[in-house]
């Protein structure tokens, strides 16, 4: 068998462009203490006994008034924050030994105390694990530290790379590593702190390097025409009929024949060509106007015709939708469109971006956009032309760039976290740098393409830039701070 060997090694942490991705490099630091960690002692002799706020994280056989005993020491870390889909470019654990109160130090007084860390495949509970119910593992990438040379001897920047990468590839079959002699014959052991131990300085470490991919702005333009566009006409004064094919997309307050009528548009595109999970950074939805044989065109005569574009959030069906069971819409990001100044009049590029990004995060309850006059009061109105107008140039069109996100290039140092916000911003963007001590930190703002955009050095508590000039769309904050780098990622609207 192969035997892969701790090792030291140095890193670069670095945010580079590869094709039309975004590849930006963090390095997470591990070392929880006491309650945050999650490590258990369990022991042959004491096979029912839980030991999961023992001090020590062994790897033993000794023995116990004559009576034998084997020793192993398990322990898990919380990957949560480094994203689904990530690439471990190292991962190095580092164990502290010292002079146990309670199992002394290494020893190899009757042979190799070399050890194993294997990958653990069933689920543990810290506070109930047991030697007798102890999880199973796989040596698949395990990973052999060699017998000590001292009785004091730290292993430091064990290469587990390999093993972290299976965790993140088969989390539901990844539960930490478990530490055992390779050969459990008394008198050997080895003997490390745990994230139990009163001395911080000694708790486990696990430092880990990944590379997470943002994709540079994908765009697509959906200008659906008849049977494949859906959108619809609803009409109070005919609250049964269903005008699916009608060439008018309006939100009007009229009468006829002296009878009030309130009319509103529907519309629906398919945004299934867009992945789930992408970030929306620009989504413009451009409605066509023109003097409509149905409708006429925009009018003011009795007030404003201003209006309103909200998300719906029930199903309907272009075939069937009337007045009387048109969808339910929410207020949540609805969009205003201005009372038009002229009777024909195009609205170009209605920023919906948010709209468009709640539907993508609620697809379930996200059924496209109404449209209706902020007063529903005759008489006023805007006509648009539909899918089902006879010219296509008139066609309502929707453009949405977004950006394919595999793993967000946002990151936090245990010990040091930062902030930007507002965050998505249009004016200026405030770093918050009040976790960093008044220390000297470099600061870069890069775009999707990886082309640095505002490069400086600051040393305050707080950075107030200036981004009002900045094309919209994904951006990345990144602080420098000695051997720490921080990536934020930020939406410019």
């Amino acid at each position: 068998m192969k035997k892969n060997y701790a090792k030291n090694f140095f890193t670069l942490i670095a945010s580079v462009i590869l094709g039309n991705a975004v590849q930006s490099q963090t390095t997470l630091v591990l070392q929880p203490a006491g309650t945050l960690g999650k490590d258990a002692f369990i022991d042959s002799r004491m096979s029912t006994n839980n030991y999961g706020n023992h001090i020590d994280f062994p790897s033993m056989a000794w023995t116990n008034g004559a009576t034998p005993v084997n020793a192993r020491g398990l322990i898990d870390f919380d990957f949560s924050s480094i994203p689904s889909g990530a690439t471990i470019n190292s991962a190095s654990l580092s164990l502290y030994s010292y002079n146990s109160p309670a199992n002394g130090s290494h020893s190899t007084l009757n042979g190799s105390n070399e050890s194993v860390l294997s990958r653990v495949t069933s689920s543990w509970n810290e506070n109930t694990v047991t030697w007798d119910n102890q999880p199973s593992i796989t040596t698949q990438n395990q990973v052999f530290l060699p017998a000590s040379v001292n009785s004091i001897q730290d292993y430091l920047n064990i290469d587990v790379t390999n093993m972290v990468q299976d965790m993140m590839n088969d989390p539901a079959n990844s539960h930490g590593f478990l530490l055992k002699l390779v050969t459990e014959e008394f008198y050997r052991r080895m003997i490390f702190a745990s994230s139990d131990n009163s001395d911080q300085s000694l708790h486990p470490k696990l430092e880990v390097t990944y590379t997470e991919v943002v994709q540079a702005d994908s765009c697509i333009t959906m200008r659906p025409a008849g049977a494949v566009g859906k959108d619809a006409f609803i009409d109070s004064r005919m609250s049964t009929n269903n005008y699916g094919n009608h060439i008018d997309f309006p939100s009007m307050a009229w009468t006829n024949g002296s009878t009030p009528v309130n009319a509103r548009g529907l519309i629906d595109f398919d945004f299934s060509s867009i992945p789930s999970g992408a970030t929306i950074n620009s989504a413009s939805l451009s409605l066509y106007s023109y003097n409509s044989p149905a409708n006429g065109s925009h009018s003011t005569l009795n007030g404003s015709n201003e209006s309103v574009l909200s998300r719906v959030t029930s199903s309907w069906n272009e075939n069937t939708v009337t007045w009387d069971n048109q969808p339910s819409i929410t207020t949540q990001n609805q969009v205003f469109l201005a009372a038009s100044v002229n009777s024909i009049q195009d609205y170009l590029n209605i920023d919906v971006t948010n709209l468009v990004q709640d539907m993508m995060n609620n697809p379930s309850n996200s059924h496209g956009f109404l449209l209706k006059l902020v007063t529903e009061e005759f008489y006023r109105r805007m006509i648009f032309a539909s899918s089902d107008n006879s010219d296509p140039n008139l066609h309502p069109k929707l453009e949405v760039c977004y950006s394919l996100v595999s793993s967000v290039a946002e990151e936090n140092n245990n010990n040091i976290a930062l902030n930007v916000f507002p965050n998505p911003a249009s004016q200026s963007i405030t770093i918050d740098l009040s976790n960093f001590k008044q220390e000297l930190v470099s600061i870069e703002i890069s775009n999707n393409l990886g082309q640095i955009i505002n490069h400086s050095t600051e040393k305050q508590s707080n950075v107030v830039v200036d981004v009002s000039d900045y094309v919209k769309g994904l951006y990345f904050v990144k602080v420098n701070f000695g051997d720490f780098i921080a990536i934020k990622k930020i939406i410019i609207e």
